[in-house]
C-alpha cells in the first residue's frame, strides 16, 4: 500500500564549509511489520544514491503542542554582501521560537544559502541556525523548502539572512510564520479560589517536584483549564541588593592618597639610611 510522496535532499558547499539537507520521510501511523522506501532516479545520468542505514522511529508529544503565528517583517538588500535580509521585531523578549518560514511573492525557481541570528537589542547578533531554502520545479524535479529550522530560543529580534551570490533577489513577502512550542503549567489544586503566577525573576532555580514525576499517569485531557487574569506588578517584591564593592573599588581615591604617602616614607627612610652610611667611619 502506498503511503505517501516526500522528497529528501542533501546540499554541501565544501568551500564554506555549509552543509544542510532532510533525509526523513514522514508517513501516517501504521502497524505494518515491513516498510518499503523508494527512491526514484528521474534519469539515467543521476548517480544511485549510497544508503549505508535507515532508522525508523516514532514520537510521541503528549504535552507538547506546536503553535504558529504570522508577523510582519522588514526586508532589505545587502549590496555589498550579495544578501537578502529580513528583520522581525516581536516587540519584546522572552517569546521562544524554534522555526521560522517564509512567504513567497512569486513562483520563480531559486536555491539559496540562508543563515539566522537572534537579538536582544536588534544590533549585536548570534547566529542560531542555517540552511537552504529552495523552490524548484522542473520536469525531473518539484521541491519546496522555505522553512529554517534552529535550537528553542527567546530573543526580541530575528535576522534571517539569505545570499544571493550573483543572482537575482528572491521576492519575499513581508510577513513570516514563526513556530514554537505550546507550554502549560499543571499544578494541584487543594481548594476553589484564585491562584497567582509569579515570573520573570531571572535568578530563580528551577524547581523540581514530585508532579513531574508523575504526570505521565495522569489524563491530562480531563484536567481543569484556568485563564489568566490582568497582568499586575507583584508589590511584595524586593529586589536582590547588588553585591557589595570591595573597599578598593568603593574609595579608589583614598587607595591611592595611601599609596603615595607609603612610597613617601620608604623614600625618605631610604635617603636616611644612605646618608647615615656616608657618616659612618668604615672599619679597617
Amino acid at each position: 500500500m502506498r503511503s505517501t510522496d516526500a522528497f529528501i535532499y542533501h546540499f554541501n558547499d565544501t568551500e564554506l564549509s555549509f552543509s544542510a539537507g532532510n533525509s526523513t520521510v514522514f508517513y501516517p501511523e501504521t502497524s505494518s511489520r515491513y516498510l518499503r522506501v523508494v527512491i526514484h532516479k528521474e534519469n539515467e545520468k543521476m548517480e544511485l544514491l549510497g544508503i549505508s542505514g535507515v532508522r525508523v522511529y516514532r514520537d510521541t508529544l503528549p504535552v507538547n503542542k506546536e503553535d504558529e503565528m504570522s508577523v510582519s517583517a522588514t526586508i532589505g538588500e545587502n549590496q555589498k554582501e550579495q544578501s537578502t535580509e529580513i528583520i522581525i521585531d516581536l516587540g519584546g523578549g522572552g517569546l521562544s521560537t524554534k522555526a521560522i518560514t517564509l512567504n513567497l511573492k512569486d513562483g520563480s525557481n531559486f536555491n539559496r544559502r540562508a543563515t539566522i541570528h537572534g537579538s536582544a537589542n536588534g544590533e549585536n547578533w548570534s547566529l542560531i541556525g542555517q540552511g537552504y531554502l529552495f523552490q524548484v520545479f522542473t520536469p525531473l524535479f518539484s521541491g519546496v523548502e522555505l522553512t529554517l529550522r534552529y535550537p528553542e530560543v527567546s530573543y526580541r529580534y530575528l535576522r534571517v539572512v539569505v545570499f544571493n551570490d550573483d543572482n537575482q533577489p528572491v521576492q519575499f513577502g513581508h510577513t513570516v510564520s514563526l513556530g514554537s512550542t505550546l507550554r502549560s503549567v499543571v499544578f494541584a489544586a487543594t481548594v476553589r479560589g484564585e491562584y497567582a503566577l509569579y515570573y520573570g525573576n531571572t535568578n530563580a532555580k528551577t524547581p523540581h517536584y514530585d508532579l513531574a514525576r508523575f504526570f505521565q499517569y495522569i489524563e491530562s485531557i480531563t484536567v481543569p483549564r484556568a485563564a489568566l487574569g490582568t497582568q499586575t506588578p507583584n508589590d511584595a517584591y524586593a529586589p536582590a541588593m547588588p553585591p557589595k564593592k570591595p573597599f578598593t573599588d568603593e574609595y579608589p581615591q583614598l587607595v591611592n592618597v595611601t599609596l603615595i604617602v607609603l612610597i613617601t616614607i620608604v623614600t625618605l627612610l631610604m635617603f636616611a639610611y644612605i646618608k647615615k652610611l656616608k657618616l659612618e667611619r668604615p672599619h679597617e
